[in-house]
């Protein structure tokens, strides 16, 4: 995750909420932090919901996979290491996955949704069309 270079959506604000994401000393052990996704799209992290200090940044390509797995949200790109974000629920994991998969859509509307590969009763991963590969 890059360093908090902005505290502010450019873009729309799509979805703001608690989410935890694993502590950067044990993978184990998750660390709740105040995220909000823009629809630039981009997701921004803070200590808290007053937004004054922000923790990080983590910027969403069209290539993005976004999964939902229980309480999970798996983020993966081409770009960096995967993201995985901790929901309070089940149902809040499928919400943000949602979002987050919708930003990337508006952002790049020939992302689609491919089940390939899909273990049984997990979501949809969005990827990029065969269009946009080279």
């Amino acid at each position: 995750m890059a360093e908090p270079t902005r505290s502010a959506c450019h873009g729309a604000e799509v979805r703001a909420g608690w989410l935890a994401r694993p502590s950067s000393t044990l993978s184990v052990l998750y660390t709740s932090t105040y995220v909000v996704l823009c629809a630039d799209p981009v997701l921004l992290f803070f200590e808290d919901a007053k937004r004054a200090k922000p923790k990080g940044v983590q910027e969403l390509s069209g290539d993005t996979t976004c999964t939902a797995n229980g309480r999970l949200v798996q983020l993966r790109s081409s770009s960096g290491p995967p993201l995985i974000l901790r929901a309070a629920s089940a149902q809040l994991a499928t919400q943000w996955t949602a979002a987050i998969r919708a930003a990337i859509v508006l952002a790049w509307p020939d992302a689609t949704f491919s089940t390939a590969g899909a273990k049984a009763g997990a979501m949809p991963t969005m990827q990029p069309s065969s269009a946009n590969k080279t």
